[in-house]
């Protein structure tokens, strides 16, 4: 005689459904794995174009830090980076505090968005390309970094005679 416990519902099985779920978070696993390789792999190349080597591309802060002062470089764009780099640590410090933390996450954003615009300048792209940059970053960091396009002005004063890798 059988209980209702040792019986299984007829058209389920627990064990199909696990390892289904197991599969599906594998595939999703290794799918951003693979966006992040694509897109990193494209964010060393436009390094490599800047002038700079790759590898600072793969340090978080530093990276922002080396992109922002190439991009914007000169004299009177020290106040944005600097500015830059206090929204970046800040939000970063200050996670905790859920509204203080919205306002910088929202000033972090149109930062960046401002730099990725001066990036496509620099490359001699449109305002467009911005755009593509901060919401497909997987297709247009490759396109810019493996693309013919070469930066426009590669004339500045900082220190920018890195060997490139």
């Amino acid at each position: 005689r059988q209980t209702s416990q040792n019986r299984e519902s007829p058209g389920f099985n627990y064990g199909e459904c696990q390892s289904t779920l197991l599969g599906a978070s594998l595939f999703t696993l290794l799918l951003l794995l693979a966006i992040a390789i694509v897109t990193l792999v494209g964010k060393w190349k436009v390094y490599a174009k800047l002038g700079m080597p790759g590898w600072y591309s793969l340090i978080p802060v530093f990276s922002d830090y080396k992109l922002c002062e190439r991009v914007r470089g000169g004299e009177e764009n020290k106040t944005f980076l600097m500015a830059y780099l206090i929204v970046l640590i800040c939000s970063w410090v200050l996670c905790w505090a859920p509204a203080v933390n919205w306002i910088l996450i929202i000033a972090q954003f149109v930062m960046n968005i401002i730099v990725l615009n001066d990036l496509a300048r620099t490359f001699g792209k449109e305002s467009a390309y911005t755009i593509g940059l901060v919401l497909l970053g997987i297709v247009f960091w490759p396109m810019l970094g493996f693309g013919e396009s070469e930066p426009v002005d590669t004339e500045d004063d900082s220190d920018t005679n890195y060997e490139v890798l």
